[in-house]
């Protein structure tokens, strides 16, 4: 039997696997005709924890946001330990998502950093103090998660889960009662 003979022959009996993909493919915002480009980012901490919900952390984010302005970041919800956010590009060519997100998630973490060196912030749960600094005892995901929007439709349904998130986590009674959460830019669909 010739190789090409048991590949049909093991094709009938056997499932096609699909290709295994250890990232995200992250494939380029696509520019349609009179139609806004918007992504559906997800950022997240490793490990796993309870470490984004405070105050400090979203001073934090929102600094963030509008220092990494190659993209305009519009509706977001932070997560015990990720955060949900839609953006859409401000300059065209568009940088690109992962190149960005890591410039993101830098700014948060040194804004995070400057903000907690200048404080003492026994509260915030996620800070560890050395004599010299502050260490945070968790760390970004070297990659994140990115969705384009197809229409304002999938827009909006993606919108809808996400602000659904704090109530499926049991941590919010209702969406609009979760604090960590809100509009840095209006992104018109």
């Amino acid at each position: 039997m010739s190789c090409s003979e048991r590949n049909e022959d093991s094709s009938k009996n056997t499932p096609r696997r699909l290709p295994v993909r250890k990232y995200p493919a992250h494939p380029v915002p696509m520019e349609r005709h009179n139609t806004a480009v918007v992504l559906f980012v997800t950022v997240a901490t490793q490990p796993r924890g309870n470490f984004l919900c405070e105050a400090i952390f979203h001073e934090a984010f929102l600094s963030a946001c509008r220092d990494a302005d190659a993209w305009s970041v519009g509706r977001y919800v932070i997560m015990p330990d990720h955060v949900h956010l839609f953006c859409a590009p401000a300059q065209w060519p568009a940088v690109e998502i992962k190149r960005w997100s890591g410039y993101l998630k830098e700014r948060i973490t040194k804004r995070l950093k400057k903000i907690l060196e200048g404080e003492t912030v026994a509260s915030y749960k996620s800070i560890r103090h050395s004599s010299s600094a502050v260490t945070l005892p968790w760390r970004w995901q070297s990659d994140v998660w990115d969705v384009q929007m197809r229409s304002g439709e999938h827009y909006h349904e993606k919108w809808e889960y996400v602000r659904q998130n704090p109530i499926r986590a049991s941590l919010a009674q209702e969406p609009d009662a979760w604090p960590w959460q809100g509009e840095v830019n209006v992104l018109h669909w």
